[in-house]
């Protein structure tokens, strides 16, 4: 949401409240969940978090701020996948299974996100993600020229 939307939130005044009310004391405002995936890259390249006389993406202002993002929705609920031009989804990963895996590769792959939370239906879906823990994510230049 961009700063004027009234159902927008503003991450340093939030994070300054939870500091507030911890007293100095350290708060424990210390993660954000967000939608984060191929079809909503807002939280990525959008900015709507005022921050420092900035206005910044959503990630990059929880890391500034020393709140860890994670991501939901990382393969956007399995929809429309194959609405992705061929070229992105090979870009992601020739090697790799499925447009879902793809899709969950790029959702990792984003710099400055902690973790990428991911639906599974079945053991199936299961073994079909888990091959990522054998693949690197995306080099962080690589990543910056999929999404410019």
């Amino acid at each position: 949401m961009p700063p004027t939307d009234v159902k927008h939130i503003d991450l340093a005044k939030a994070k300054s409240i939870a500091q507030q009310i911890a007293g100095g004391k350290g708060d424990r405002f210390q993660f954000i969940q967000l939608p984060v995936n191929l079809a909503m890259t807002e939280a990525i390249i959008t900015p709507t978090q005022p921050l420092d006389g900035k206005i910044l993406p959503a990630i990059t202002a929880a890391n500034q701020l020393n709140i860890n993002a994670i991501a939901s929705a990382s393969i956007a609920q399995a929809k429309n996948l194959k609405q992705f031009p061929q070229k992105i989804m090979t870009a992601l990963g020739e090697n790799l299974a499925t447009d879902a895996v793809r899709a969950l590769q790029f959702t990792r792959s984003v710099p400055g996100l902690c973790s990428a939370l991911v639906g599974m239906k079945s053991p199936g879906h299961v073994a079909e993600n888990l091959t990522l823990t054998s693949i690197p994510t995306l080099d962080t230049g690589y990543f910056a020229q999929l999404i410019s």
